[in-house]
């Protein structure tokens, strides 16, 4: 019987982890919003702190290699400070564009994202992408309609590839 129990339980559960999943992508639950990642995630990590959440999904059994992380930085204690819009703050960091933003929060921001990497808007549609590309990182935030800032960063994935999944969003 407990047997009987076990198998039911796993086919129901396997059907329920497909209906989620295709060939290619995973849907993934974040912050309000599903996104669509690649498959074969083998180890997934959430965590949530006072201000902020993140999810990590690993695609390798190697620390530290091959993961794509989702944060939400809405309400980042960073971000307090900045004295203007959000996207007004990401335009600024990302661009030559001026705007009331504090300065100093600015120019660290630039220095942790910009500043050595190739980094820029990218448009698709009314959404900006702010992407930063380094050696090993890959980082793209967006803030959606509703001002919410999403952060997510990769070792190993494109920024066209974390640009797409964020575009994406449902």
């Amino acid at each position: 019987m407990t047997k009987a129990i076990v198998f039911l339980i796993n086919a129901i559960f396997s059907a329920i982890a497909q209906a989620e999943t295709s060939v290619d992508t995973t849907t993934v639950a974040f912050s309000g919003f599903r996104f669509e990642v690649p498959s074969g995630v083998q180890v997934i990590a959430s965590a949530s702190r006072e201000a902020e959440e993140m999810l990590i999904l690993k695609y390798s059994k190697e620390k530290g290699k091959r993961y794509i992380g989702f944060w939400n930085e809405t309400n980042a204690p960073e971000l307090k400070h900045i004295k203007c819009d959000i996207s007004d703050f990401y335009d600024q960091v990302f661009s030559d564009e001026k705007s009331d933003c504090d300065v100093e929060f600015v120019d660290q921001f630039k220095r942790e994202f910009v500043c050595g990497y190739e980094s820029g808007i990218l448009n698709k549609g009314d959404v900006k992408y702010y992407y930063s590309v380094g050696k090993e990182i890959v980082n793209v935030f967006f803030v959606s309609e509703g001002k919410k800032v999403i952060h997510i960063d990769s070792d190993f994935m494109k920024k066209e590839t974390l640009v797409d999944i964020l575009q994406a969003v449902q």
